[in-house]
């Protein structure tokens, strides 16, 4: 995974100008750093426009003599954009449903002519392999995406070190209970949306690393020297759920697999493939959340051993 950042240039496709109904969505060619740089993402992953002369950060695979961006952040205009991983986890989920069919066939094979037999088995177990060999590749793909999110984000973390000025604790919305604040930090514009009160008074010495976001530092930890407060963006019970809801998933596909006995009919096939989706979806938050915490940790070293 290559890691690419600079002044986007010479941009061409349909990312330059703003998405029309019935407009191509083909790739987008530009140069980052003096880098050719293709995005292979539709509408839906790339909802604004790149421009000339945006700060761009973007993460792929090196093919020929372009880097193919699986994932990239306009740091000028403020958002993120990833490939879509939709394709991969529906074809993954399919060619395990297959591998699952054919290792299920290969295993009650049955002749009275060993030779048969065994041919049987040895070509429904190597369909099985191969079907598992896919699935390991579209896993993969997926996580590769995933990944490169994660180091555009990483690759945009700044860490600011200074007095709070002109600090405003603003208020919560009716609906939310993050609380909410705006300071000036070391002639930064730093705002903060987080989980527990944000303890910064106005002269505060404040260390904060955050998402830089056009000319808003997104603040995901902070620490106050003068108050020796160490405060973040996320929950210990939000970190939790993750795998919490990991656990409560294999629990459900044990008992989804398991159902039905030992005869093999309709209903339990259905349940069985509804079980293996579910496996799939579970693999799917687990990078996802994983990539999340390894950015929660570097965010919260950052400001400790600054």
């Amino acid at each position: 995974m290559e890691l690419v950042r600079g002044l986007a240039s010479n941009v061409r496709g349909s990312m330059a100008t703003p998405h029309q109904e019935g407009s191509d969505e083909g790739p987008v060619n530009l140069e980052v750093a003096g880098r050719a740089v293709r995005l292979e993402m539709g509408a839906q992953e790339c909802p604004w426009p790149v421009r000339d002369g945006d700060d761009i950060i973007v993460a792929g695979e090196r093919q020929a003599d372009a880097l193919v961006g699986y994932a990239y952040k306009d740091v000028t205009q403020g958002y993120v954009s990833r490939a879509s991983c939709r394709a991969d986890a529906i074809q993954g989920s399919l060619t395990l449903l297959f591998a699952t069919g054919a290792l299920w066939l290969g295993s009650i094979a049955h002749s009275d002519t060993p030779f048969f037999l065994w041919t049987q088995r040895i070509l429904l177990f190597g369909l099985a392999l191969v079907f598992v060999l896919f699935t390991v590749v579209y896993i993969i793909s997926i996580a590769e995406k995933l990944q490169a999110a994660f180091l555009v984000l990483r690759a945009s973390l700044e860490t600011v070190r200074g007095i709070a000025r002109n600090v405003q604790h603003l208020p919560r919305g009716e609906r939310s209970a993050a609380r909410m604040a705006r300071i000036e930090l070391d002639g930064r514009v730093v705002e903060f949306v987080m989980p527990r009160a944000i303890a910064i008074r106005e002269g505060d010495e404040i260390v904060v690393t955050g998402e830089q976001a056009g000319d808003v530092l997104a603040g995901m930890a902070y620490r106050n020297i003068t108050q020796s407060v160490l405060g973040r963006a996320w929950s210990i019970a939000g970190i939790v759920v993750g795998p919490l809801l990991i656990v409560v998933s294999v629990a459900m596909l044990g008992g989804l697999w398991s159902s039905g006995g030992g005869d093999l009919d309709i209903w339990v096939a259905i349940r069985r493939a509804l079980a293996l989706g579910i496996m799939m979806g579970m693999m799917f938050f687990a990078l996802d959340r994983y990539f999340q915490w390894r950015l929660y940790l570097e965010a919260y070293r950052r400001v400790k051993c600054t």
